[in-house]
């Protein structure tokens, strides 16, 4: 820039500020958008999933459950409490419908995987996995 030889170019005090100041808005940019992103999980986390299963996806009598507690929270009246259980069993049937059409295509999706993986395996690391399943499955009442 300066046109000597063997000296390094210099850069304008103007120059380096404004780089600086785009450099640090851009990481403030970044920073800012990783931390909504964790706060938004961590938020929907909280309303939506107990125990890492949505509300939604428990047996309908945890639901239940659920919503008397929300309904006693919010001090619904009777019109309103019998409202909201006529959605949730209208919901109930919707979901299991909904569950009974995607069921089998699941399955055969996960079979195929174990399969797959299975194939991947020694005979002895297939003989654990193998106890690992019937151990619980045993566990879980099948």
């Amino acid at each position: 820039m300066n046109g000597i030889p063997g000296k390094p170019a210099r850069v304008p005090p103007r120059v380096a500020a404004a780089l600086l100041l785009t450099g640090m808005f851009a990481i403030g940019v970044v920073a800012g958008v990783g931390l909504e992103r964790v706060r938004d999980r961590r938020g929907r986390q909280q309303h939506s999933v107990r125990d890492g299963v949505p509300v939604w996806a428990l047996p309908e009598r945890d639901q239940r459950r659920h919503w008397a507690r929300v309904s006693d929270q919010l001090a619904l009246t009777p019109e309103q409490r019998a409202q909201v259980d006529s959605i949730l069993t209208r919901r109930a049937r919707q979901l299991e419908a909904a569950r009974a059409e995607v069921e089998p295509t699941m399955s055969a999706i996960m079979a195929s995987a174990r399969s797959q993986i299975d194939s991947v395996l020694t005979k002895d690391q297939l003989a654990k996995i193998q106890e690992m399943r019937r151990q619980r499955a045993k566990e879980r009442g099948r």
